[in-house]
C-alpha cells in the first residue's frame, strides 16, 4: 500500500500529542473536571465522568502503549490485510463484531434510560392498549412510531423486548456491513474498502450500538439500504427495486423524522443521472406513501394535521433556537408537553423559535457554527448510553479508557476527513454514487444547523467521514 498521508505519521502525531497532553491534562485540567462534576446534581452523571476523569492519566498511558505497538507493527498489519481476501475479512468482521455485541448484553446489563425509556414504555403501552398513546393516556405522535411499533411487536410475540431489540441490532450491525461491502465496492478499490470496514467495525461507539433502544442504528441501516438499492448494477426488476425504495423510506420515516429528507436527495440524483428518472420517482414516492398515510390519517384525525413522522419538529426547533439556547441539547424553555394537540403546540414553538431568531439575529448568526461544534465535540454517544446506568458495576477503569480511546478515535477519523472531503468536490458533480452521499452528508449539517445540535446526529454521518479520511490514503489495488 502506498500512502499519500502515512499511517505511520498520523500515528506519530497522536502518540506526541498524548505525550504531550498527559501532564497538561494531570497538572490543569483534572482537577477543573473532577470539581465540574463534584458539584452536578446529576448523580448519574456524577458517577459516571468522576470514574473517567479519575483514572484518565491511566488511559493515556495505556492509548500511548497501544498506539505504539501499532506503529510498529503498522507494515506487518497492512501486510496481512492486503493479503486478505475481502470476503475473508468481512466474515472476521461480522464474527467479531457479532460476537464483541452479544457478549456486551450480557457483560453490560444497561438500564434504559431518558428517550430508550421513553421508547420502551411507549411500545409495551401500544402492545397493551392497541393505541400509541402517551403516559398521560393521550394519543401521541411526539416520539416517531417506529420503534415502539417494534416493541411491540415483540411483547405481544412474548418476547423479552430489551434483549429482544439488542439482539436485532447485532443482526442489523452484521447486515449493515455486507451493504458496505456491496454499496462501496465501486467508490473504493479492495484494499480502500477493507480498510473501510476495519475502521467502522473497531470504532468503540459502533461496538456499543446494540445496548440501547435507540433509532440511530435502524435509520442508518435503513438509508443504507436504500443506497444499495438505488444503484444496485441490474436492468432486472427496475420498478420493484424503486418500489421497494419507497417502502424502505416510508418505514425510515416513521423510525426518525430526519429520513423525511431521504426523499428529496434521491429524486435530485435521479434527476440529475437518470434518463429514465419520471417513472423511477413515481414508484419511488408511491411506495413511500403507501406506508406512511396511514400513520398521516390517524394524525389527521387526532390533531388536525397529517403529520408523516413526529409532532416533536417544534420542540427540537425551539430548542435550538430559543433566545438562551446554545444551540445544544437543552430544556431551558418554555413547551407545554401535556397539550392534547401536539401539532398546535408544535406550531407554537416553531413561530416562538422564529420570533427570538428574528429579535436576536446576532445570536442566531453565532448559534450556527455552535450547532456543528456541539456535534461534534465528543463521538461517544452510544458508549456513554450503555455505561452511564448499569445494573451491574462496571470497572471505572474500562470506563475511563472506552470513553477516551474512542474520543480520540474518533477526532483523528474527522480531522484527517476533513481533507478527504475538500478532496472530493470533481467526485460531486461526476460519480452519481459520490453525488447522493455528499448531498446526505450536507443535508445532514442543514438540519443540524436548522434544528439543534447533537452528538448522536453524527453516528449517520460518520461511515462518510471514514470514506472522506480513507480517501486521504491513496491504497493501491492488489
Amino acid at each position: 500500500m502506498i500512502e499519500r498521508i502515512s499511517s505511520k505519521i498520523v500515528l506519530t502525531v497522536a502518540i506526541l500529542f498524548l505525550l504531550l497532553f498527559l501532564p497538561i491534562y494531570s497538572l490543569f485540567l483534572k482537577n477543573y473536571f473532577i470539581l465540574y462534576f463534584l458539584n452536578s446534581n446529576n448523580h448519574i452523571d456524577q458517577k459516571y465522568y468522576l470514574d473517567i476523569f479519575n483514572h484518565l492519566e491511566f488511559s493515556i498511558l495505556f492509548t500511548i502503549l497501544l498506539l505504539i505497538i501499532i506503529k510498529l507493527s503498522a507494515n506487518r498489519i497492512l501486510t496481512l490485510i492486503k493479503n486478505l481476501s475481502l470476503q475473508r475479512l468481512l466474515y472476521y468482521l461480522i464474527i467479531f463484531q457479532s460476537i464483541t455485541q452479544f457478549v456486551n448484553t450480557f457483560l453490560i446489563e444497561t438500564i434504559q434510560h431518558s428517550d430508550s425509556a421513553f421508547y420502551l414504555s411507549h411500545g409495551i403501552r401500544l402492545a397493551e392498549t392497541g393505541s400509541y398513546l402517551s403516559a398521560q393516556g393521550n394519543f401521541t405522535a411526539f416520539w416517531p412510531v417506529g420503534i415502539p411499533f417494534i416493541i411491540s411487536l415483540f411483547h405481544n410475540l412474548g418476547l423479552p423486548e430489551i434483549l429482544s431489540f439488542q439482539m436485532m441490532n447485532i443482526l442489523l450491525s452484521s447486515v449493515l456491513l455486507i451493504l458496505f461491502k456491496f454499496s462501496l465496492k465501486n467508490i473504493l478499490n479492495e484494499n480502500e474498502l477493507k480498510l473501510f470496514l476495519i475502521l467502522f467495525t473497531l470504532f468503540p461507539n459502533n461496538l456499543l450500538i446494540s445496548q440501547s433502544i435507540l433509532t440511530e442504528l435502524p435509520y442508518l441501516f435503513l438509508v443504507w439500504m436504500s443506497f444499495f438499492l438505488v444503484f444496485y448494477q441490474s436492468n432486472k426488476f427496475v420498478k420493484t427495486r424503486f418500489f421497494l425504495v419507497g417502502i424502505i423510506t416510508g418505514i425510515n420515516i416513521l423510525v426518525r423524522a430526519n429520513a423525511i429528507m431521504m426523499i428529496p436527495i434521491i429524486i435530485l440524483t435521479l434527476i440529475k443521472f437518470d434518463k429514465k428518472y419520471f417513472s423511477k420517482i413515481l414508484l419511488f414516492v408511491l411506495g413511500s406513501i403507501i406506508i406512511v398515510s396511514p400513520w398521516a390519517l390517524r394524525n389527521y384525525q387526532h390533531f388536525g394535521k397529517a403529520v408523516i413522522s413526529s409532532t416533536n419538529g417544534g420542540f427540537n426547533f425551539l430548542m435550538g433556537n430559543h433566545i438562551n439556547s446554545s444551540g445544544k441539547i437543552n430544556f431551558d424553555f418554555e413547551y407545554d408537553i401535556t397539550n392534547k394537540n401536539e401539532v398546535e403546540e408544535s406550531d407554537k414553538a416553531y413561530k416562538q423559535g422564529i420570533d427570538d431568531m428574528i429579535e436576536n439575529p446576532v445570536k442566531t448568526l453565532i448559534r450556527l457554527p455552535k450547532k456543528i461544534f456541539w456535534s461534534y465535540w465528543r463521538g461517544d454517544f452510544s458508549l456513554t448510553w450503555a455505561l452511564k446506568e448499569t445494573k451491574n458495576e462496571i470497572s471505572p477503569i474500562i470506563k475511563s479508557f472506552l470513553f477516551f480511546s474512542n474520543n480520540l478515535y474518533f477526532y483523528l477519523i474527522i480531522t484527517v476527513s476533513l481533507l478527504g472531503f475538500i478532496k472530493i468536490p470533481k467526485g460531486f458533480i461526476s460519480n452519481k454514487q459520490i453525488f447522493f452521499l455528499n448531498l446526505y452528508f450536507i443535508v445532514n449539517l442543514l438540519m443540524i444547523l436548522i434544528y439543534v445540535g447533537s452528538e448522536r446526529y453524527i453516528y449517520s454521518v460518520f461511515p462518510l467521514h471514514i470514506l472522506y479520511f480513507i480517501k486521504n490514503f491513496k491504497i493501491e489495488k492488489n
